[in-house]
């Protein structure tokens, strides 16, 4: 099985980026390829509402987000971890998953049964509207998502390695990740 990553991150060392690497980590250990993608650093446009997407699949935006989203059709699972610095998901992120909402309308099944988790980072205020908006993206794909037994958050300025609570919360969606990606597929009606 093949987990695609995507971090709100601009840098590899930033917060949300290091969740990231803790949970594809941890599927790699259950057998799973896994790659990673920073988005905070790419320069991605805004959806423009032209609907262009629903007819062809594909945005007339040229930019990295189509190059994405054919990825993420090709993934078994996919993992979100979402940087939160202003109130609310990280902006290029957000971009992406419109876009790639968007986008999907104009495929059939677009990632049905696919596996998702995610996990929010850093800040506690505007951390919920982050989780919502990525778990949106989720059921309006028809994606599972995978939930940890906790919210999953985790702090840490620079370093998430003394939020115990949240490295604790990161395992446990790696773990459902990995339960949910070893089950027998079921067809698609």
């Amino acid at each position: 099985m093949r987990v695609l990553g995507f971090s709100g991150c601009s840098t590899a060392e930033g917060t949300s980026a290091q969740a990231a690497r803790r949970i594809l980590a941890l599927l790699e250990q259950g057998g799973h390829a896994t790659e990673l993608v920073l988005v905070g650093n790419s320069t991605i446009l805004p959806c423009t509402g032209c609907d262009a997407c629903l007819e062809k699949g594909v945005c007339t935006l040229a930019d990295s987000v189509n190059g994405w989203v054919d990825r993420m059709e090709q993934a078994d699972g996919i993992l979100f971890t979402a940087p939160v610095r202003a109130g609310g998901l990280a902006t290029p992120l957000k971009i992406l998953l419109e876009r790639a909402a968007q986008m999907g309308r104009g495929r059939a099944d677009f990632l049905a049964r696919t596996i998702g988790g995610l996990s929010v980072t850093e800040g506690r205020v505007g951390g919920m509207q982050a989780l919502f908006e990525i778990i949106n993206f989720y059921w309006s794909t028809h994606a599972i998502v995978t939930w940890a037994g906790y919210w999953p958050f985790v702090t840490g300025n620079k370093d998430i390695s003394g939020d115990a609570e949240g490295l604790s919360t990161l395992d446990d969606i790696a773990s459902q990740m990995n339960w949910a990606l070893h089950r027998p597929a079921c067809p698609r009606v």
